[in-house]
């Protein structure tokens, strides 16, 4: 079930955080909910259970990803402009 589905069921218990990822209520997962679902996935995966976070990031398995800001991305968008404007001239 998406996260649009869940807050209509979930009706006046929904609580909006902001955030990608949450019970089917709205607030927000804990750390022990996280690494449980993300050992599962790694289960499921053929990882086996014995599989830790900690040691993914030791093995450079896992990447750092961020979402950039708005603004961020209108200041890639300026710069990806003005690299393409430049090669016009």
């Amino acid at each position: 079930m998406d996260q649009a589905a869940e807050h209509q069921a979930s009706g006046s218990r929904w609580r909006d955080t902001g955030r990608v990822f949450t019970t089917s209520a709205g607030a927000p997962l804990g750390a022990r909910h996280i690494r449980k679902m993300f050992q599962h996935m790694c289960e499921r995966a053929g990882f086996g259970g014995g599989l830790r976070t900690h040691r993914l990031l030791q093995l450079g398995e896992v990447t750092a990803v961020r979402v950039p800001t708005v603004e961020q991305e209108a200041a890639r968008d300026l710069v990806r402009a003005r690299h393409r404007f430049s090669k016009l001239l």
